[in-house]
């Protein structure tokens, strides 16, 4: 019994990822400068790849901590969650791994996401104004 729920549990875990990276691709694939003339969608277009790389800088800091909460983390989790009246099973290992996959997914998810969210602000706020007046 208890191997049908794993199963089923990373049956639906894959079948979610699946649905997320279907949705993040159909975002993806909205240009940023759709609609726009060209002098406005070159300047989207600079504005996306600022932010874009001012995102992909905070990240990488960002995760630099975040790796080493994690490891440390994900180390009292595989010592606390662990059951001695199940010694078959380790969940403690199992949970930490789920850790690890849930954490590395949400940031993944989160970089693409920031990038496109971003992007349509500035096209939103910043067409047609000076660059001194455009704040995001």
């Amino acid at each position: 019994m208890s191997s049908i729920t794993i199963l089923v549990s990373v049956g639906l875990s894959l079948l979610g990822l699946v649905v997320a990276l279907f949705y993040m691709r159909k975002v993806s694939a909205v240009p940023v400068d759709m609609g726009l003339e060209t002098d406005d969608a070159e300047r989207t277009r600079f504005i996306h790849g600022a932010i874009a790389d001012g995102a992909m800088a905070f990240l990488k800091q960002e995760y630099k901590f975040l790796t080493i909460f994690m490891l440390v983390f994900g180390l009292i989790i595989a010592v606390a969650i662990d059951d001695a009246h199940t010694p078959q099973y380790h969940e403690g290992i199992y949970t930490m791994v789920a850790f690890f996959v849930w954490r590395f997914d949400i940031g993944c998810i989160r970089i693409y996401w920031n990038e496109s969210r971003h992007a349509r602000k500035c096209e939103d706020h910043c067409i047609g104004k000076t660059k001194l007046s455009c704040r995001v």
